[in-house]
């Protein structure tokens, strides 16, 4: 990133260019606010980039968790069988 760049608007994510950069800086020995700095953004996107990826693979470290549904098949089935058949009530 140049010198002359913007601050990064809050909310934006990283693009893959600069988490490699982070690493990189990161590996280089740079501490957690010299790469805010030059990357001109706070400390927790870096702080997020330099714990969920790994400078050698370049992976994500955790996949994200998948979560079991609450209801079987069967019972979707019989709520939306009911709310059918009761469309005029209230949830």
């Amino acid at each position: 990133m140049t010198e002359n760049q913007a601050p990064r608007a809050k909310g934006q994510h990283l693009n893959d260019i600069e988490i490699a950069k982070i690493l990189g800086l990161d590996k280089g020995g740079k501490s957690l606010r010299e790469i805010a700095r030059l990357m001109h953004c706070t400390t927790k996107p870096v702080r997020n980039a330099l714990a969920n990826y790994d400078f050698d693979t370049f992976q994500g470290r955790d996949t994200r968790r998948e979560y079991k549904p609450k209801t079987t098949e069967w019972e979707d089935r019989y709520i939306e069988h009911a709310l059918k058949q009761n469309f005029d009530i209230p949830l």
